[in-house]
């Protein structure tokens, strides 16, 4: 299974996992598994089980330009 998981909150800048999971359920095949958390903590690990591949989508203060891919 694929999973892309977008982090963060629902609000403000911290948004930015959540949108992309919204953009992606327009452009991916549903057997791809798209799931926005909200900031899940240790939780997290229980959403790696069972995975072949998976993407995580977070903000972060990198000092990297806007848009970077880290």
């Amino acid at each position: 299974m694929i999973r892309v998981i977008g982090l963060g909150s629902p609000f403000g800048d911290d948004r930015v996992g959540w949108r992309v999971i919204e953009l992606l359920q327009a452009l991916l095949p549903a057997q791809i598994d798209l799931v926005a958390l909200d900031r899940p903590g240790a939780a997290l690990i229980n959403w790696m089980q069972g995975v072949d591949h998976l993407v995580l989508v977070d903000a972060v203060c990198s000092g990297v330009a806007p848009g970077s891919i880290v």
